[in-house]
């Protein structure tokens, strides 16, 4: 028998793999490569059912929101991309039993004037390569302009909880879930546990990321809420845990994910003025991003 041959021929098999694998390895998408100039629109639908139990009476409402944003490239230097986020239009679809209102930033009721004075408003912000969040700018004015633009008006007094949604914790809280899905070093499988506020409450998000190929990543996260709010001069005391099954599918040229789909469950209960609310959240979330 012919040993060296075959282990000749063994060796050419083994760097055949190997030559495979990193021609392979080198085309998955691994991170953003943004160009400057370069506009998309972001268009996302929510989909929410929240199941309550209040004095042995269930109460199910649903709520159905619908926003579409323009991003644009506005600085690369290096690694780091500069964004500028504007919206474009908000609309909510509320019903229960009990009753049904939908407000829309494209309306002319006074309720509509929750979402119109979000139209056209921008903000930047900065992600390396990977979407971590560098940095955020120009929220504080979006405050002041939403702000200035109620005053007077019978939503006055709700401005400050419009504005809120304009927080730095908020935004970057949101900025993070959609952008920041990049492993730091070469993997196939990592983690990421984020500690953030959204709505006034504390989150935790305990996240699984694994690319199912070389344009798709899979997460699988479990969530904790537990934390105090005040709404409408009521405290609520919520604790819920759930999870999150998501599949991002990226663009292999620019690290963008042009498609967000997740799915969401939450239980747990909320109390308030002595009395225990158990509650169940179901949500259903797909953001699509295309290039302009």
């Amino acid at each position: 028998m012919n040993y060296p041959i075959m282990i000749k021929r063994s060796t050419l098999i083994v760097a055949i793999v190997f030559a495979f694998s990193a021609i392979a390895n080198a085309w998955q998408v691994s991170g953003y490569n943004l160009t400057k100039g370069d506009s998309y629109t972001t268009s996302s639908e929510i989909n929410q059912v929240i199941t309550q139990t209040v004095m042995g009476q269930k109460n199910v409402i649903n709520q159905d929101i619908s926003t579409q944003e323009k991003l644009e490239v506005v600085e690369v230097n290096g690694s780091n991309f500069t964004l500028a986020s504007t919206n474009l239009s908000t609309k909510l679809e509320l019903s229960s039993i009990m009753f049904s209102q939908t407000i829309d930033s494209e309306g002319e009721t006074e309720a509509d004037g929750v979402f119109r004075v979000l139209k056209g408003k921008s903000y930047q912000f900065t992600i390396n390569e990977y979407g971590e969040i560098q940095e955020i700018t120009g929220l504080e004015e979006i405050q002041a302009a939403i702000t200035e633009e109620l005053k007077g008006s019978p939503l006055a007094a709700q401005a400050g909880q419009i504005t809120a949604a304009f927080s730095e914790e908020s935004i970057r809280a949101n900025l993070e879930n959609q952008y920041s899905i990049y492993p730091t070093s070469k993997t196939e499988a990592w983690s990421k546990k984020r500690d953030v506020t959204v709505n006034g409450l504390p989150v935790t998000f305990d996240s699984q990321y694994l690319y199912e190929d070389d344009s798709t990543i899979l997460v699988n996260s479990e969530l904790t809420v537990s934390g105090k709010i005040t709404q409408n001069g009521m405290q609520l005391d919520a604790a819920l845990e759930g999870t999150q099954e998501a599949k991002l599918t990226l663009d292999p040229k620019s690290g963008i994910c042009t498609v967000y789909d997740a799915t969401q469950l939450m239980e747990g209960s909320v109390t308030t003025q002595g009395m225990q609310i158990p509650m169940t959240m179901e949500t259903s979330t797909t953001i699509t991003t295309s290039k302009d």
